[in-house]
């Protein structure tokens, strides 16, 4: 585990953060650089998992749009627990240097809350972390905001949130549009509570309710997935899953 904030970060030597995350320092080295794309895996939701490239500008913008939905402040303390080999673990690390965080880096384990004592304004988790930190409700008291994503999250894993002081939200995105594009409060939630696109995003279905994606800041157009919903409104949508 490492202390350190949105400048500090940078002059960390790379045995130190190797022993957190191996891609920590090739990222922070692309992202001072005057490169300006980086190429990312997908994760399949739109077809074969494959190589694509994103830019500095989109992850930047989609890094501000979280940042203002959640009104994050600057020096917020963050948590970065995910593998930054992936979207999200490179997301939390941009949003934290964009709001410039207070930053505490622990490798990307089941259980982050291993050796944790601070207290945390944001996280990203899996649903595995997620049902790890649960089984010891005290973990809570400790997170101001988390944010879940990467996988199914089960009824009783939500039902044992309910009671709990932390904000959590569930957040449906992919690689190719930088991370989430919507997000919906595990608080009072079932399986019909919908998601909230998040302000840069616009949304349409094709003839199969297949979810298709616009968002200029990011420069999507058209992007169509395999995740079947229904539009309430133009920012609202039910998520049924992929399309067989």
């Amino acid at each position: 585990m490492i202390s350190t904030d949105y400048k500090n970060i940078f002059l960390l030597k790379k045995t130190q953060l190797d022993e957190v995350d191996i891609e920590l320092y090739k990222f922070l080295e692309f992202w001072k650089s005057s490169k300006k794309e980086t190429v990312v895996i997908t994760s399949g939701s739109t077809g074969l998992s494959k190589k694509i490239k994103i830019s500095k500008k989109q992850i930047e913008n989609s890094a501000k749009s979280t940042i203002s939905h959640f009104k994050i402040k600057e020096k917020s303390t963050f948590l970065i627990c995910l593998p930054v080999k992936y979207i999200g673990g490179k997301m939390m690390l941009i949003r934290a240097i964009i709001s410039k965080a207070k930053i505490i880096l622990y490798k990307p384990l089941a259980n982050p809350f291993i050796e944790l004592n601070d207290n945390i304004d944001f996280i990203a988790l899996t649903p595995l972390q997620l049902f790890n930190v649960a089984k010891n409700k005290k973990n809570f008291d400790k997170i101001k905001l988390a944010i879940i994503g990467g996988g199914e999250i089960s009824n009783q894993l939500i039902l044992e949130l309910q009671n709990i002081s932390t904000n959590c939200y569930q957040t449906y995105g992919m690689t190719e549009t930088i991370s989430h594009i919507a997000v919906r409060n595990l608080k009072n939630c079932n399986d019909k509570t919908p998601y909230k696109c998040l302000d840069n995003i616009s949304i349409d279905t094709n003839q199969n309710n297949q979810l298709i994606i616009n968002s200029e800041q990011l420069n999507l157009k058209n992007l169509l997935t395999n995740d079947i919903v229904e539009i309430i409104n133009e920012k609202r949508i039910y998520l049924f899953g992929e399309k067989g």
